[in-house]
């Protein structure tokens, strides 16, 4: 949404369309778009690529008169100072973003090459909508009525030239261009559909594409049912790397699944123990992922919360005191016997649908802790 919002206010600084109000219009629109942009840099930091990319478009078409005006200078202003903040806070706690993004790319993205990166793209938009946003790329670069948006054209060519040139697996890092393209292939193509008969041809053809693929995107099939649909087109190969991302379902599908089981689990194991007992318990996950689903599911009330060394996790830190007992999602028995006394497997949470490492998801009850969990925190710590 927010990239979508930084391409329209970027085409409306690119086109004079009321030449007797534009000057200052220009001046708060490229204000406008700053913020938008340095908003979207706290949201994801990668949105500094889109941003050089539309920068070099600017300059290598012929909107880069504007860069003699205060309007580019001021909104990279903005973006900078509404992300300066964070930057210092990075700075501050040794770049963790930075250690992310690099055990992300070690450990995470799956080597893929630049053909399979580019079917990717069509098959993650739908087949039947590649002509549309094809179009508005070719449009957006060449076509004369879009002149004044061919900044953004260049942008999203490079946008598809990086994300080529990085040969991974994930088809959603440009997401954020395509309402553009879209919108552009309709300027583009509206004129080709100017008879009826090509206006019916092609809505019956994109109806059908779509209602074929809407499995793939929406839960409308049961788990097996969806994982046969998907195994048939080839949609289930693993966006990540690992055994524990290989599925029989799409993982978009499979993410989504075996977290209600989970909380039920934890919070079945955690109702059995006495209360003073519970009261003085801490819930620790291997991933941030299992921990938010405890929190957002209420599995640990009672307790002294939950916690993961895992992103941002990590960075709100352990329990501020000591504890008598945790609660532990996942690990192993022989790690965990180096931090505790007693370790008892409580209980097996299982999704049979779920992603493989909630599956068979063994639930420890560690009692007596090997010293202060807090003075080790800093070993669990992983970023990716």
């Amino acid at each position: 949404v927010l990239w979508a919002g930084a391409c329209l206010l970027a085409l409306e600084v690119l086109r004079a369309l009321r030449p007797a109000t534009w000057p200052a219009t220009r001046s708060a629109t490229w204000l406008a778009l700053g913020a938008v942009l340095g908003v979207g840099l706290m949201n994801k930091h990668t949105l500094v690529l889109r941003g050089a990319a539309l920068a070099l478009g600017i300059v290598v078409t012929p909107a880069r008169r504007q860069l003699a005006t205060s309007g580019p200078w001021l909104a990279a202003g903005v973006a900078l100072l509404l992300a300066l903040p964070n930057l210092l806070w990075q700075e501050a706690h040794g770049w963790p973003s930075l250690e992310f993004y690099a055990n992300a790319d070690r450990f995470k993205n799956v080597p893929t090459p630049p053909h399979a990166v580019a079917l990717m793209q069509v098959l993650f938009l739908n087949p039947v909508a590649a002509p549309l946003w094809i179009a508005g790329l070719v449009g957006l670069c060449w076509r004369r009525e879009l002149a004044s948006a061919r900044a953004l054209g260049v942008a999203a060519v490079v946008l598809f030239g990086l994300l080529l040139a990085a040969q991974k697996s994930r088809p959603d890092r440009i997401a954020g261009i395509y309402p553009l393209l879209f919108a552009a292939g309709a300027v583009v193509l509206e004129p080709w559909l100017a008879t009826r008969a090509r206006r019916v041809g092609v809505g019956v053809v994109m109806g059908l594409g779509f209602v074929a693929l809407a499995p793939l995107g929406l839960p409308v099939l049961s788990p097996p049912a969806a994982a046969r649909y998907a195994q048939a087109l080839g949609a289930a190969r693993p966006m990540e790397a690992g055994e524990q991302k290989v599925t029989a379902l799409p993982q978009w599908f499979a993410d989504r699944l075996g977290w209600e089981e989970l909380a039920r689990d934890v919070a079945e194991v955690l109702a059995a123990l006495p209360p003073d007992e519970r009261a003085d318990t801490a819930v620790f996950t291997q991933n941030y992922g299992n921990a938010g689903a405890l929190e957002w599911f209420g599995a640990a009330r009672g307790t002294l919360g939950v916690f993961s060394a895992h992103n941002t996790y990590y960075l709100w830190g352990p329990p501020s005191g000591p504890f008598t007992t945790a609660l532990v999602v996942g690990d192993e028995a022989e790690d965990l016997g180096e931090l505790f006394e007693e370790v008892e497997l409580a209980r097996v949470s299982r999704s049979e649908w779920g992603m493989p490492e909630r599956r068979a998801l063994p639930l420890w009850l560690c009692r007596r802790p090997r010293g202060e969990i807090a003075a080790r925190w800093e070993g669990f710590r992983h970023f990716e």
